[in-house]
This record gives structure tokens, sequence and C-alpha cells, in this order.
């Protein structure tokens, strides 16, 4: 099924077997209070033969960008994804990562082109409680310095997100829109911002796209995914 879904979108695809059911995440609307309930399950283990298939696949990919996203499968190693990013690293493809916990603390210690944590994220990875807003764009550039990544993207909800990087900070304030769903919205955020790059747009352009393709998301119900139309018309209406 997950493979017809893809070639539905005429997307090139390089499915690598499991032995074991794909593993499911359930996403649960309660109607009459709008809420949504998020049940994330851990999957089966991969076997040994496997996770060779999946790092040698990255060895042989011919890519510009690599995106590292959500979190471990069970029974793998934190330092997975550090793998993953070593290895597309030699190849000089550029590797963005979205994840968060001791998997996300690995693969810095080998430095990628962007991250995409929250604010809360951010402060775990510099080792504070928590930080105010003002804080973000210094915190942002300690790990830059550090050279754990070259980009920073910090998530700030509904209030949108900010870029940093070396020379550059950018803050992009989400449009107001009537929230369905936030289903995706994440994802769809870095789907923007790696278009963009691949497009070689400014930075600037960059987090505003993602910003908006993010919140484009939170329009639709359910898991439907962004409109284009949509994108267009809020990035209109940022600043």
């Amino acid at each position: 099924m997950l493979e017809d879904l893809i070639k539905n979108e005429n997307l090139e695809s390089c499915v690598i077997k499991t032995k074991n059911w794909t593993r499911e995440n359930f996403i649960a609307f309660e109607n009459k209070t709008k809420a949504q309930y998020r049940f994330g399950f851990p999957g089966n283990e991969f076997h040994e033969d496997e996770k060779n298939k999946i790092l040698q696949t990255i060895k042989e990919l011919k890519t510009d960008y690599l995106v590292i996203s959500g979190s471990l499968n069970e029974g793998l190693a934190t330092n997975f994804y550090q793998k993953i990013a070593e290895i597309a690293k030699e190849s000089n493809i550029k590797v963005i990562v979205d994840t968060s916990g001791e998997a996300l603390q690995k693969v810095l210690e080998t430095g990628v082109y962007l991250i995409k944590p929250n604010i809360g994220e951010l402060a775990k990875l510099i080792g504070v409680e928590r930080l105010e807003l003002p804080e973000v764009e210094k915190a942002a550039k300690k790990l830059i310095e550090n050279k754990s990544a070259e980009i920073v993207v910090v998530s700030l909800g509904a209030d949108g997100a900010i870029l940093v990087t070396k020379d550059e900070t950018h803050l992009v304030k989400a449009p107001k829109v009537e929230k369905k769903s936030t289903v995706g919205a994440g994802d769809s955020m870095v789907g923007g911002m790696v278009w963009a790059l691949s497009q070689n747009k400014t930075l600037k352009e960059v987090i505003q796209i993602g910003v908006c393709c993010g919140t484009a998301a939170t329009m639709n119900e359910g898991t439907q995914l962004f409109k284009a139309e949509d994108v267009m018309r809020l990035l209109g209406e940022i600043e």
C-alpha cells in the first residue's frame, strides 16, 4: 500500500524490504472538542542485514540533500542516524535532520547542514532548562560555532520560526489561519525548505516558504497535504 501511494505521486523510491510489519501511527480526532490524540508505536526491531542494507543504500545515493526525520525504530542504536549522516557527508550530500533526544545529540557530533529543533529541544541541546524567544538566536549560534550544524531553524509553533546561520538571522511569523489539524505540519515545513534550497532561494525565502508550507498544512483536516495555492497566498501575507 505504501509503495502504491508513493507511485501515485510519481515519486522515485528505493524500497528496503523488512521481515516485519511497517511501524504504525494513529491520529484520533475528537469532534466535539476538536482535540487531537496521537498514538505512535515503537515497531519491531530491524534484523542486522536490514540495517546494513539501509547504510549501503545511503552509500549509493546520488543526491544533493538527505533528510533524516522522525524517531528511531525499536532496537536501533542512538547513533544510527549519526552513521547515516557520516556516510552521506562522505558523498558531499547536505544532511538535514528533524529528530529529537539522544538521536539528535549524537548526529550533531558529526555535524550536519541543517537541523530543525523546537525551542524546547534547542534548550536541551545547549544544556539549559528553557529559553525565551530573545535567547534563541544566541543559543542557535552556539551550536553553529561548535560545528554541530551550518543552519539552525527553530520551530516556534504558531508563532512561526527563526533561521540562524553564522552570518544571517531571519524570524518569520506564521500567518494567521483557521487551524484544523497539525498533522504533517512539521514535515511540510521541512519539505518546503528543502525544495527552496534546491531552487537556490535565499535563506530568507527558504524560511518564508517553510513556514508557509507548515501553516498551509494546518488548514486541512486529518492527514491531508497542504495545497500549493494556499502556500502562494500565504507568502503574499508574510513580512
